[in-house]
């Protein structure tokens, strides 16, 4: 791509994640009006319920990028509410695992049925070697805003 990049506002919507928030915000709501969670706890949830391995508070802040204090408080919300527990690792006693309790169950099963649907709104009518352009753009892209961070970081500390 050339050095003048213009980007069309459908575009910088969609890379900004606002209309995909509000989407999503939608689609969950019936999760979060009854259970009393918000958005940001149910994707906690639904993570720490899909990778048993990676179950720190500091997993989930590496694999979504989101902000410690907004990671931290959503595990307090889940764990006052009985949905998760912490438990002290077995090999390094510096790390705490997050494990789904039992109680979480109707949840997610609520969470995942309207995940499905929410995805399946969001592609209908995109082909499957569409969709797999999308993932390897979207990659690139995340890619270079990585790099981007990086750069403006290492900006940062040298001046």
């Amino acid at each position: 791509m050339g050095e003048k990049v213009m980007i069309d506002d459908g575009l910088e919507s969609l890379l900004t994640g606002q209309q995909f928030r509000r989407f999503q915000e939608r689609v969950y709501a019936p999760v979060t009006e009854t259970y009393g969670l918000s958005l940001l706890d149910i994707r906690v949830l639904l993570y720490l319920s899909e990778h048993r391995k990676y179950n720190t508070a500091k997993d989930i802040v590496q694999r979504h990028h989101w902000t410690k204090s907004h990671v931290s408080k959503s595990i307090e919300e889940l764990i006052e509410k009985g949905l998760i527990l912490r438990v002290p690792d077995d090999t390094d006693r510096r790390k705490v695992r997050l494990l789904v309790c039992e109680k979480a169950d109707p949840v997610l099963t609520k969470v995942r049925a309207l995940h499905l649907t929410m995805y399946q709104v969001l592609f209908r009518g995109v082909e499957e070697e569409e969709l797999a352009v999308v993932k390897r753009v979207a990659e690139k892209i995340s890619g270079n805003i990585v790099q981007g961070l990086d750069i403006a970081v290492m900006n940062k500390v040298s001046q």
